[in-house]
């Protein structure tokens, strides 16, 4: 996400949403989790937090449906440092 790095959020917000819509139309797991995760931090680096929660949360369902362990701990890590209380969010959704 070199776009929202180098101060272009909007075309790199752009570019991530296309990416998860297009994995979204696959069935491979890891394609759309990387793009999910790919657009949260472009959404994080553009100062849209309150954006990120139910993205990566996305994320964090689709890896535990095919228990990737170590990415599910990371995306909960993630979820716990922008949102302490996302838990509980998560029971929710």
């Amino acid at each position: 996400m070199l776009l929202e790095r180098g101060g272009d959020v909007e075309s790199g917000e752009a570019l991530a949403r296309e990416a998860v819509d297009l994995a979204l139309r696959t069935d491979r797991v890891d394609t759309q989790t990387d793009a999910l995760m790919d657009l949260a931090e472009v959404l994080r680096v553009g100062g849209r937090g309150g954006e990120v929660v139910p993205v990566v949360a996305d994320a964090l369902r689709r890896y535990e449906l095919k228990e990737v362990h170590p990415a599910a701990a990371r995306a909960r890590a993630l979820l716990q440092e922008l949102a302490p209380s996302a838990e509980e969010t998560l029971v929710c959704l």
